[in-house]
């Protein structure tokens, strides 16, 4: 992992929601093993909030020349609007 203890970089009432989106899974999930993994249930603006605080660490796996920060602010944006069009 690039960022490392990135747990201990949030608010507790995130981690509480991430582990309870993978509780939410778990129950979807009978007989199969969801992972155990809570970044693989963190949404858009949570892993923008923790490579702004870690960009130097996350930098770097950026291929030379890339810069990922307007990807992430488009799929935020997107990610945000998307349960707008659903009403």
């Amino acid at each position: 992992m690039v960022i490392p203890d990135w747990q201990s970089q949030l608010e507790a009432d995130d981690i509480q929601k991430l582990e309870a989106k993978r509780t939410e899974e778990d129950k979807k999930r009978d007989g199969i093993t969801v992972s155990q993994d809570l970044l693989d249930y963190s949404e858009v603006y949570l892993l923008q909030k923790l490579i702004g605080k870690n960009w130097p660490a996350v930098k770097p796996v950026n291929r030379p020349g890339f810069d990922a920060a307007p990807f992430l602010e488009k799929d935020a944006d997107h990610a945000q609007a998307l349960p707008h069009r659903a009403a």
